[in-house]
């Protein structure tokens, strides 16, 4: 089993935008083994599959009509979402597929925040703080007084 798990990283079976990938669903699935696994977080592949990972999800997030990405607004994730935009079942998964049935993305900034461990990704402590500041990232409490 091991074997075979290391030797995935040779074998990436997924491309999105140019970029050879692990997975086309959302970042947890590369973020995960990086933080947890030594073998994953010190391996030159690995590491490129996670900046791949990075960089596809930023594409996909600015080609696909929203121009979501330009403003920092990427991040593929997964959750609980608005019904009338999940066709009713409350959560989505997503993924970087333009034709999935969903008219709505997910975004997620706690996503985007795993790919800082790359050191190319210095771009989006920016990005971050500015959505930070303008409110988009803030989840509102029901009952509790909004801040300004």
């Amino acid at each position: 089993m091991w074997n075979k798990w290391q030797d995935r990283r040779f074998h990436p079976n997924h491309e999105y935008a140019n970029y050879t990938l692990l997975s086309m669903w959302s970042g947890y699935l590369v973020h995960l083994p990086y933080y947890t696994v030594h073998a994953f977080n010190s391996d030159a592949a690995f590491q490129r599959l996670l900046r791949h990972h990075w960089l596809a999800d930023w594409a996909f997030y600015n080609g696909t009509g929203a121009h979501a990405g330009e403003r920092g607004r990427y991040g593929l994730g997964a959750g609980p979402s608005i019904p009338w935009c999940t066709e009713g079942s409350g959560y989505v998964a997503d993924r970087l597929d333009s034709s999935c049935s969903s008219h709505c993305r997910i975004y997620s900034p706690y996503i985007t925040t795993g790919y800082l461990a790359d050191p190319v990704a210095a771009t989006i402590v920016p990005t971050q703080v500015t959505l930070y500041v303008s409110g988009s990232i803030c989840v509102c409490v029901i009952g509790e007084k909004v801040r300004g």
